[in-house]
């Protein structure tokens, strides 16, 4: 796998590297991981990879990555899939338990009664 740099910018407000970098294989398009440690021999840092975007029919991607300098700025910055959280063994529960409140019940005598299906009926045949 062959790897160019095509820019490489600051963002000091996020304490970050923006890479976007061209990439050439041979067989399938590489994993994140293959990219990472591709990245990792030009960059010192912690890398992570946002997009692998691949050409079709071509074995050439376009891969947009960060570099932080701290790995506590990194998980801040970084949101993580349900997978990713799940296999951190920090999942959290799905439905949390809300307190049971008791329900007054109201009677509402304001409200007329309506009449059913049958007593319509009966009221037409009166009518006539």
């Amino acid at each position: 796998m062959n790897l160019e740099i095509i820019k490489e910018s600051d963002e000091k407000l996020l304490s970050r590297k923006d890479i976007l970098a061209h990439i050439t294989y041979s067989d399938a398009t590489p994993s994140k991981e293959t990219v990472i440690s591709e990245i990792s021999k030009k960059f010192k840092g912690f890398i992570t990879v946002k997009k692998i975007d691949t050409k079709y029919g071509l074995h050439e991607a376009i891969v947009h990555a960060y570099i932080y300098d701290n790995k506590d700025v990194m998980n801040r910055m970084v949101k993580k899939g349900k997978k990713q959280i799940e296999k951190e063994g920090k999942t959290k529960p799905a439905i949390e338990k809300v307190d049971e409140k008791k329900e007054i019940e109201t009677t509402d005598t304001t409200k007329e009664k309506k009449p059913t299906e049958g007593e319509k009926a009966e009221d037409k045949k009166g009518d006539k």
